[in-house]
């Protein structure tokens, strides 16, 4: 079955070896105040000996750590001003965008430049609405040539002149079986927030369960139901009383036989803020939480979560 990994982070080799994926956003190597990747990465080559790979989502994995210098290369790493995967939210770690201007011809707006900013606003956007944690493959190109393959995101925005952008949605989280579809064109960067804001909120209110992602949101709901909702929505009303996706206590066991029972309460999440840490698991315990999260109608990191707190506060 099929898994989009990023392998961002420390991870073991199989061979005795390490590699760590590091984020570089919108694959832009460079040297910049405290921010030197340029330095680093040519020191711990000429150092270590190490192997540097260039990944499809714009990242660097440094391969062939030995073990006796994983210690040494994190801390060159840190010295340098490299953020630890731990320190990356989760739309940064999601999102691409070509170079655009200054240095494609073709390009008609903005997009390796504007692309942090909109991570930041977009998760602002959603933590204003409650939705804190909440992310998704979001991706941007100057020109509709799309070279960061902003086809295949969740949300696009794909440029049609001076801050201007064509915005596409409906691509698989997983990053596969679809691509997306347009929706609106020439949209202002400047409006933004206030064009997405409906969109955002009939996802929380409308969504099959807390498991639904917003790509499979709005293909399943379709374009036509989205501009009816839109039509009718009064600005501001997703910030009107607004409830932050919080669960009631758990009473969730495990059997004997190794069947998870139900909480008590809704499907929603116990914490707040982006999950930015990874916990790895054998193949056999992923199949079980899988298999639970779906029978239960929650993302799978909802129901590691919910399992997680409910032993830690025992």
């Amino acid at each position: 079955e099929w898994h989009a990994v990023d392998w961002l982070g420390w991870h073991p080799q199989g061979d005795g070896d390490w590699f760590v994926g590091i984020n570089v956003q919108q694959g832009r190597v460079k040297d910049e105040g405290d921010f030197k990747l340029k330095t680093a990465l040519r020191k711990i080559v000429d150092t270590y000996g190490t192997d540097i790979r260039l990944t499809a989502n714009q990242n660097i994995v440094i391969c062939g750590v030995k073990p006796k210098d994983k210690e040494a290369i994190q801390a060159l790493l840190t010295g340098h001003g490299i953020k630890d995967i731990s320190e990356i939210d989760a739309m940064t770690r999601k999102s691409i965008a070509c170079p655009a201007f200054p240095l494609c011809g073709l390009a008609q707006a903005e997009a390796e430049r504007v692309m942090p900013d909109f991570n930041a606003r977009v998760g602002a956007l959603l933590d204003k609405m409650g939705m804190p944690g909440e992310s998704f493959i979001m991706r941007m190109t100057g020109c509709p040539n799309g070279c960061a393959r902003p086809y295949m995101a969740e949300l696009a925005f794909v440029g049609q002149g001076p801050d201007l952008y064509q915005v596409w949605m409906g691509g698989s989280p997983n990053l596969d079986g679809r691509t997306g579809w347009r929706w609106k064109d020439k949209v202002k960067a400047a409006e933004m927030e206030t064009t997405l804001e409906p969109i955002f909120y009939m996802w929380k209110t409308q969504r099959s369960s807390q498991a639904e992602r917003f790509g499979d949101f709005t293909t399943r709901v379709g374009i036509d139901a989205i501009n009816a909702y839109i039509e009718k929505y009064e600005t501001g009303t997703a910030f009107k009383n607004v409830v932050r996706e919080e669960l009631a206590p758990l009473t969730r066991t495990v059997t004997k036989s190794g069947t998870m029972t139900k909480p008590r309460g809704s499907g929603a999440r116990l914490t707040s803020g982006p999950r930015k840490q990874q916990i790895r698991v054998t193949d056999e315990l992923h199949s079980m939480l899988k298999a639970q999260a779906e029978a239960e109608g929650l993302h799978i990191s909802d129901l590691v979560e919910q399992l997680l707190v409910h032993s830690v506060k025992k």
